[in-house]
């Protein structure tokens, strides 16, 4: 992981040296409105890596007061190889989105658009498929077969997978919403997702299914938040001109 981002860093910084075209290296002036816009766009990245502590600690807490046993942590684990797609398509897209916006190429603007749609809904389904498919190999890698930990987590990742459906339209939206310098709709997106349903959810559906609920908390979280995703893209396409 250490040796993968300095790769990163060195190209990064080797080409913004050298080859002195659009983005490059000058002299750093304290602009304090433009570094305060810029972490405000960025919320929505803090709060969802914030909430993830919060929120796995609680999971914990629940499974070990109902089974005794922290499975959930696998599964969770299990999630991030999931959604890592998401997260690297969102990322990558964004700062397409994000030049076309600026550049008032609005047609190219809604044609991106249109494809990061199509791709999400389709590698939704995909994705959803390969968990049900691969549940077991995947909490294999990180708990012995016969163990009592990978039979709960095994059974759960089934329930679990379902929010797949559902987390690629919301990851993508948060991503977009930051491309267009809206951090506020971004942030709310993200907050909601990762913190606000997520723990409501880990604290009401165990009081009424037990541990049915903790394994449903996650996609009841990412259904609700899809709502307030879609109702974002449909409120706000004539401001951002990509629909």
């Amino acid at each position: 992981t250490g040796i993968g981002q300095t790769i990163m860093a060195v190209v990064g910084i080797v080409y913004f040296f050298v080859i002195k075209k659009g983005l490059y290296f000058v002299r750093p002036v304290f602009r304090r409105t433009v570094l305060l816009e810029s972490c405000g766009n960025g919320s929505s990245e803090m709060v969802s890596n914030l909430s993830m502590a919060i929120v796995t600690f609680l999971f914990n807490l629940t499974m070990l007061r109902l089974l005794g046993v922290a499975a959930i942590t696998i599964v969770l684990y299990g999630q991030f190889l999931f959604t890592s797609m998401y997260l690297g398509f969102s990322m990558g897209v964004a700062p397409v989105c994000s030049f076309n916006y600026g550049d008032k190429n609005y047609d190219q603007l809604k044609r991106i658009y249109k494809i990061c749609m199509y791709f999400i809904t389709v590698s939704s389904i995909v994705i959803l498929v390969m968990a049900l498919v691969f549940a077991e190999p995947i909490v294999g890698i990180f708990s012995g077969r016969d163990s009592r930990t990978y039979e709960i987590a095994a059974d759960g990742f089934f329930l679990f997978s379902f929010n797949y459906i559902f987390a690629g339209i919301n990851i993508f939206a948060s991503a977009m919403f930051t491309a267009f310098g809206d951090g506020k709709r971004s942030a709310i997106i993200s907050f909601c997702r990762t913190f606000i349903f997520i723990v409501v959810s880990i604290l009401v559906l165990p009081l009424v299914m037990g541990v049915t609920g903790v394994w449903l908390s996650v996609p009841l979280a990412e259904f609700v938040t899809l709502f307030i995703s879609v109702g974002y893209f449909k409120s706000q396409h004539k401001k951002y001109h990509y629909a």
